[in-house]
């Protein structure tokens, strides 16, 4: 049984991570002709367990040869190589590999959370525990609380398969700002993943006027239709992103942002719009990160800093702020007052002013700073674990109370023309959804309060002030919502 004795070796050679993963590969329908060993056989087997099954589901030279396939699958190649079971050898085995059904999708996926930090990675489980994605039941925490990265693949292919496990993996790592990572991802078709709604409002703000000359000139939209667009839309930045959405409507399966990078790397498009579609490092994950938090931190930031000079500064001798903003935070008659006009400074400046405060704040108030990051740390665990915060949002039947019919009607007067922008881009709403409420003929401000009833019931048991409040903490949602909803959290 030589076959048998390589497998012993080269499997008591994988890590025990990568050795429960091939077990679960061993669960799948991975290769034609070879039926899937069921989990509850394999979940606590040991490597002689495993070859034992094995061998009786496939026999010697069958298991020889879908092992050395799986650890290739998984990368394992160097380990791969030592198997010498079985007719074919290891570089017949790599030139036939295309008529090996590999599921690429949950490779990816595997690669991909990998990556993730542990925080990162149990946040990223939380999320699958909520309905984050209308058609896409959620797993139970329970189920996900303790599972490792192999047991929340399985989790998630035994709920949604494998295209729509690798589509909600992406979903989710754009909503935690990990767009570097989520570009990694392809579904198992090998079809590209199209940009979204919000990938798709973000740049339509980042260009100009030349939209129209883009469109005809790079993306192959034709003038009748930009007419057409026009007329249907009287805001201008809504006119970019329908111009955007045809594009992706026309090239449905291969509208990836690598797709669209490719057609608009030119040098006569916008820089704005050419910087915004630029692959990120991971690295700068983390930077996004740190100007969300000073973002998150302004009003206790506003309360407690009280040398605002030195900070300002800095901030002047990097050209974050002008001599004029900085003749009016030096005249400003309280600290608090010094603050509110430096934050307010800083927004055109957007995250790399942020992160630029964050990193003078490090070194200005190391006390304050590492006091607001471990309250932070803090309140993400109790997050997860069900701690005490969140149980006052909640009712008696154990979901958030959601926001009241009054308050959205005090936030939809608040709304500018840029609503269904807001909609789109931070409410995961359908343009479809929108024009249906625009056709409805009622007036401008009941249009705004039917477009957030409309997120209200779609996350309902999960739509109080405190979610609102996540979705429309951004610099683009204009200063009257997002003061309006700091208003209600206080007072909630």
């Amino acid at each position: 049984m030589e076959g048998s004795t390589a497998m012993y070796t080269t499997l008591d050679n994988l890590s025990e991570s990568d050795f429960k993963r091939f077990r679960e590969y061993l669960s799948r329908d991975f290769k034609k002709g070879f039926k899937p060993i069921p989990w509850g056989k394999l979940e606590k087997a040991d490597v002689t367990d495993t070859v034992r099954l094995m061998r009786n589901s496939y026999g010697d030279q069958g298991s020889s040869e879908l092992t050395r396939d799986i650890l290739e699958t998984m990368g394992c190649l160097g380990i791969a190589s030592r198997l010498s079971g079985g007719t074919q050898n290891v570089e017949d085995l790599a030139r036939g590999h295309s008529e090996t059904e590999i599921m690429e999708g949950s490779t990816a996926m595997y690669t991909t959370l990998d990556n993730l930090s542990e925080s990162d990675f149990k946040r990223f489980r939380e999320y699958l525990s909520r309905d984050v994605k209308e058609g896409f039941k959620p797993i139970p925490w329970g189920k996900l609380e303790k599972a490792d990265v192999t047991d929340t693949v399985r989790l998630m292919r035994n709920s949604y398969g494998d295209q729509g496990s690798s589509e909600l993996t992406r979903d989710i790592l754009e909503t935690m700002g990990c767009l570097g990572i989520s570009e990694q991802m392809t579904t198992k078709t090998g079809t590209t993943a199209d940009v979204t709604d919000k990938q798709l409002m973000k740049l339509a703000k980042c260009m100009g006027g030349e939209w129209k000359q883009v469109a005809i000139g790079y993306l192959g939209v034709p003038k009748e239709e930009l007419e057409r667009i026009q007329e249907s839309e009287q805001n201008v930045v809504m006119q970019r992103y329908c111009m955007l959405d045809k594009w992706r409507r026309q090239n449905k399966g291969k509208a990836g942002v690598r797709e669209l990078h490719d057609c608009l790397n030119e040098d006569d498009v916008p820089n704005g719009v050419r910087d915004c579609l630029e692959p990120r490092p991971f690295g700068e994950v983390n930077s996004q990160m740190e100007a969300a938090l000073v973002e998150e931190w302004r009003p206790e930031l506003i309360q407690r800093v009280t040398a605002v000079m030195p900070i300002a500064d800095q901030l002047l001798s990097q050209r974050f702020i002008g001599q004029e903003t900085y003749a009016k935070i030096q005249a400003a008659a309280t600290s608090q007052d010094k603050m509110r006009l430096l934050f307010d400074a800083l927004r055109s400046a957007e995250a790399r002013g942020k992160l630029a405060l964050y990193t003078i704040l490090q070194a200005e108030e190391p006390h304050l700073m590492k006091d607001l990051k471990n309250r932070h740390s803090a309140t993400n665990h109790s997050e997860f674990d069900g701690a005490a915060k969140s149980a006052k949002m909640t009712t008696k039947t154990g979901t958030t109370a959601d926001v009241t019919d009054k308050q959205l009607m005090k936030l939809a007067k608040c709304m500018g023309v840029e609503w269904k922008q807001v909609g789109i881009c931070y409410l995961g709403l359908p343009k479809e959804e929108l024009e249906r409420i625009q056709e409805s003929k009622q007036d401008v401000v009941m249009q705004r309060y039917c477009m957030l009833d409309k997120w209200r019931r779609q996350n309902k048991g999960k739509a109080g002030v405190r979610e609102l409040h996540d979705c429309l903490n951004e610099d683009d949602v204009p200063n009257g919502v997002r003061d309006c909803l700091e208003v209600m959290l206080k007072n909630n």
